[in-house]
């Protein structure tokens, strides 16, 4: 298997991620989540090197809590519908935040309708298909005619 031939600290980076995947209550390992193991699992150089980024397991878990809390664009035009009817999502949402917490929405139900905490394994996610395989796509390699 692939996992036994990553060295100590890149197991332990993969180990966090998935359970920094978990806690978050995603489906899936994100580069998010891996970057968060790396950070955790740094030796002593390469953690003082993020460090002096400002580039620590605290922070990053503050800025995608940001995102996850931030409305996207699909909120934009829900908003825009509802408007037309007369609803005005943004007064609903703070209501709900003042009624339920400012984090109410981070433990609402995922779309898909599952009651339950994630169990079991969670699996990396895939990046998007490209047309041509990439071992058609050889980059290094110099054509000489």
């Amino acid at each position: 298997m692939v996992f036994e031939r990553f060295s100590r600290n890149a197991r332990v980076a993969v180990v966090l991620a998935h359970e920094e995947a978990r806690e978050l209550g995603c489906h899936e390992i994100g580069a998010e989540h891996l970057l968060l193991g790396v950070v955790q699992a740094a030796d002593h150089d390469l953690s003082a090197l993020l460090d002096g980024y400002g580039l620590t397991a605290d922070v990053i878990r503050a800025r995608l809590a940001e995102k996850s809390t931030a409305p996207d664009e699909s909120f934009q035009e829900d908003a825009e519908a509802l408007r037309a009817i007369g609803i005005d999502l943004d007064a609903v949402r703070d209501a709900v935040a003042r009624t339920f917490g400012r984090d109410a929405f981070a433990h609402a139900l995922p779309r898909s309708g599952r009651r339950r905490r994630p169990r079991g394994h969670t699996r990396f996610t895939r990046p998007p298909r490209r047309r041509s395989s990439w071992r058609s796509e050889k980059p290094w390699r110099t054509t000489t005619t």
